[in-house]
């Protein structure tokens, strides 16, 4: 199948994000419900390489790391006992095949979504390939490239469909005005259709382009929450025998967000150029379910006055540029009232790469750039709210 891969940049996004840091100001909650992140354990992972956490298993506590420069997957529970670690086939009668970004949980095996969908066990044996009814490739591609099971049905990040031809001005319009963001396949694998639509009344301005919109999608039983980038709002669905219908949209009112600038939708080429070519697109970075409240955590833009004290060429200056963003996080309720907003998000655990658990928890690595150290080991920790 046709997979051209037309955007990398959310790989790129995610490496500028690494360096976030929360600002040193604490907050109070404005009142006695508890909205402070605090550190309740942590478990050492042995195991040298680069990592991440890309899923969480509450049936078997099983974590899903995955080291994306070998394609390595690492199965480990919550005492960080390892039970199995394997390269992703690429060979051979039983290889994956196409650009290999977050495989996850699904149906209780490994599930990929590539240049077809794959599942694989807990070894790594290849147990069911199925290639999508059309040629299709992707004009975003990154980690929302991500497989996900609903109603017995596979469901992915809906790609495009070769027949239409490739335009991307009309990809951006279609999908700012309703298009689908995610595409059921039914079981037969002969048919599917486009579910969880893109709200029609959002922050975008029509005629413009505001950014690759990667959607960041997250699933809280029932219930699933998608942002896209250079927005401080997210919104809700709720899962149906249909697929996932549009509940509400939730707004984060951030003080000072400072968006990048929208160019018109012709020069949608020219967006990082018109943004200081930093690479980088402000907004919510990841929604968690922690017990009765959800959390949003937002990396803020950066002041243009700001920005023009620094040499963007020289990669020293922008990379100290780049740690300056504020990472933070609001408190909602679990109908989504906010609780507290613009809370400094700490700084010891990566901001990409975290998962909720059903113990009320976030479970994230140790932030090692941030220490100045590569240890042989990885350090997850566990972070809850304060009672």
């Amino acid at each position: 199948m046709s997979h051209q891969i037309s955007f990398l940049l959310c790989l790129l996004l995610i490496s500028h994000f690494f360096s976030c840091r929360g600002t040193e100001e604490q907050r109070s909650p404005s009142s006695g419900t508890p909205t402070l992140l605090v550190l309740q354990d942590s478990l050492r992972l042995a195991y040298l390489g680069n990592l991440m956490i890309n899923d969480y298993d509450p049936e078997s506590g099983w974590f899903l790391g995955f080291n994306d420069w070998n394609n390595e997957v690492v199965l480990f529970d919550r005492e960080g006992t390892i039970h199995e670690q394997f390269s992703i086939p690429r060979e051979g009668p039983g290889a994956v095949t196409g650009y290999v970004v977050n495989p996850k949980f699904v149906n209780g095996n490994i599930g990929i979504f590539t240049d077809a969908i794959y599942e694989l066990d807990n070894k790594g044996k290849l147990l069911h390939k199925q290639e999508l009814p059309y040629e299709f490739f992707h004009y975003v591609y990154g980690p929302s490239n991500t497989l996900y099971e609903l109603n017995g049905q596979y469901l992915y990040p809906k790609p495009e469909n070769e027949a239409n031809g490739r335009d991307y001005v009309s990809y951006y319009e279609d999908l700012m005005n309703g298009g689908h963001i995610l595409e059921l396949m039914d079981k037969s694998g002969t048919a599917t259709i486009g579910t969880m639509a893109f709200p029609k009344e959002n922050p975008f301005e029509k005629g413009y382009f505001h950014g690759v919109p990667i959607p960041n999608l997250f699933q809280h039983g029932s219930f699933w929450t998608m942002a896209i980038p250079n927005s401080f709002e997210f919104y809700v669905y709720r899962a149906t025998e249909d697929g996932l219908g549009l509940t509400q949209a939730v707004k984060v009112p951030v003080e000072a967000p400072h968006l990048n600038q929208a160019v018109p939708l012709a020069e949608h080429d020219k967006y990082f150029q018109a943004n200081g070519n930093l690479g980088s697109i402000p907004g919510i970075i990841f929604i968690g379910k922690l017990k009765n409240y959800y959390l949003a955590l937002y990396v803020k833009g950066l002041p243009k006055t700001l920005v023009s004290q620094y040499n963007l060429a020289d990669p020293t200056q922008r990379d100290e540029l780049l740690e300056k963003r504020p990472l933070e996080y609001a408190i909602f309720t679990e109908d989504f009232k906010l609780m507290e907003v613009d809370l400094p998000f700490p700084k010891e655990i990566h901001p990409f790469g975290m998962v909720s658990m059903e113990g009320g928890q976030i479970a994230g690595l140790k932030n090692q750039e941030l220490f100045g150290m590569e240890e042989d080991f990885h350090t997850v920790y566990f972070y809850g709210l304060k009672p």
